[in-house]
Parts: structure tokens; C-alpha cells; sequence
């Protein structure tokens, strides 16, 4: 992704104001500020920043989409990443963190977003596994609808 980096007047501090916007495909979408003082290798700063930038972004795409029970759509990851990160996130959490994570894998997979073979790759996974895992995660997810239900959500 690319950025471009700014460099404003000397303060009386000798610093400068320092301005990187991080841009894509689709626009800018995301702006730092900083004073920097000259010797500062403000591309290194910079680059460093955009990979953090990117997968954060990436990261929070996943999460948003989860949330939202939809595809995301994939401005900061391509669909192999993406599943990854639901992936990570099925495997991470607990509770009602999960069975949100398998409602969301159950209703993708339903909607022929995302193909059981994507999400059997993901987490490394033969016919039989992933056939076991996925009984599990469908109970999971028809028991967090029954709550939601009940509780008339």
C-alpha cells in the first residue's frame, strides 16, 4: 500500500511536523501525526507503520463482519487471509464470543460465501475432522440461536 509522507516547518523546538497518509485501491484510510526531528528515517517510520496499519485493518475487518453476520468486503485481505482470521478467532474464544464465530461460519457457509473446503483448509483439517468439527460448530450455533430466541432477540 502506499503512503506519502509530509515534512512541515521547524518548531521552535527544532522538530517538524511530520504527516503520513496511508492510502489503497480505494482511497485514504488512515493519517498519522508526529513531530520528527531531522536524521529520522521517515520511510522506515513509515513502512513500519503501514504493516501495522494493514494488518489491524485486516483484523478489524474480520471482527466487523463477524459482528455484522456478512461478508466483508475484503479492501484489507484477500479471502484466504480472511478465513484464516476467522479461523483464529473461532479458535481463540469462548462463550457467546464463539458460538457468534459459528453462527457467522454457519450462515457464510449457508449463503455460499465462503465453501466448507476454504474453511476445511483453514484449519488443516481431512474429510472425517472436519465433518466432526463441523457437526460441532452447527450445534454451537443452532444452540446460540435457541437462547437468542428464547431470550426474544
Amino acid at each position: 500500500m502506499p503512503y506519502t509522507i509530509k515534512i512541515g516547518h521547524y518548531q521552535r523546538d527544532n522538530s517538524r511536523w511530520i504527516i503520513e497518509t496511508h492510502t489503497d485501491g480505494q482511497g485514504e484510510f488512515a493519517t498519522a501525526r508526529y513531530l520528527g526531528r531531522d536524521g529520522w528515517d521517515y520511510d522506515a517510520i513509515a513502512t513500519a507503520r503501514n504493516i501495522k496499519l494493514l494488518e489491524s485493518s485486516a483484523d478489524n475487518e474480520a471482527e466487523q463482519a463477524v459482528e455484522a453476520d456478512a461478508m466483508p468486503a475484503m479492501r484489507f485481505q484477500n479471502a484466504t487471509q480472511f478465513v484464516d482470521r476467522v479461523r483464529a478467532m473461532y479458535l481463540e474464544r469462548d462463550g457467546e464470543a464463539l458460538a457468534r464465530v459459528a453462527v457467522w461460519m454457519r450462515n457464510r457457509i449457508q449463503a455460499a460465501d465462503i465453501t466448507e473446503a476454504q474453511f476445511q483448509t483453514a484449519f488443516g483439517m481431512d474429510a472425517g475432522q472436519w465433518t466432526t468439527f463441523k457437526t460441532t460448530m452447527q450445534g454451537l450455533a443452532g444452540a446460540y440461536d435457541e437462547v437468542n430466541s428464547a431470550a426474544g432477540a
